[in-house]
């Protein structure tokens, strides 16, 4: 960025935008603090030297790609949406679903889902209400595609 020595008075300034790699630029503040507004020009009217603290704010890295089940819930019926961002997904009539309802890590009951436009829907049956739920997700040779997904049973 091209930096910023002087002034004439009756004429100010733009302030220059500055770039860090890593960080995102919040603005030129006139104390280290940075409290206030951000300034982003000297006024024409301003006179005398002058000191501007540049705001950074580190940038987050992007979440690593991975593949999950996000899950839905609407009382008894769950729907779980598959999402490959890691790997290359099999054809939808290659992957196997398996739901399997525990409680208190006891295996109760278990279901072969299907699968429709990446995503699976089923209603939990009553009696299994209170279980956890655990989803497996295989390909048709029973290998898996990613890693077991959970959603915890609903507490009243």
């Amino acid at each position: 960025c091209e930096e910023l020595t002087s002034y004439t008075y009756g004429v100010g300034a733009t302030l220059p935008e500055p770039t860090k790699t890593g960080y995102t630029f919040g603005g030129w503040y006139e104390n280290e603090n940075y409290d206030g507004e951000a300034v982003d020009k000297i006024k024409t009217t301003d006179t005398g030297d002058k000191t501007y603290y540049a705001k950074w704010t580190k940038d987050e890295p992007a979440p690593e790609p991975r593949d999950r089940v996000e899950f839905t819930r609407d009382g008894g019926e769950v729907t779980a949406r598959l999402i490959f961002e890691k790997t290359l997904p099999p054809l939808e009539n290659e992957i196997r679903v398996f739901a399997v309802f525990s409680e208190g890590g006891v295996f109760r009951y278990a279901e072969l889902l299907t699968v429709s436009d990446m995503t699976a829907k089923f209603t939990i049956p009553e009696k299994y209400a209170a279980c956890d739920i655990s989803l497996y997700v295989w390909d048709k040779n029973l290998r898996p595609l990613m890693n077991v997904q959970r959603m915890e049973a609903e507490t009243e």
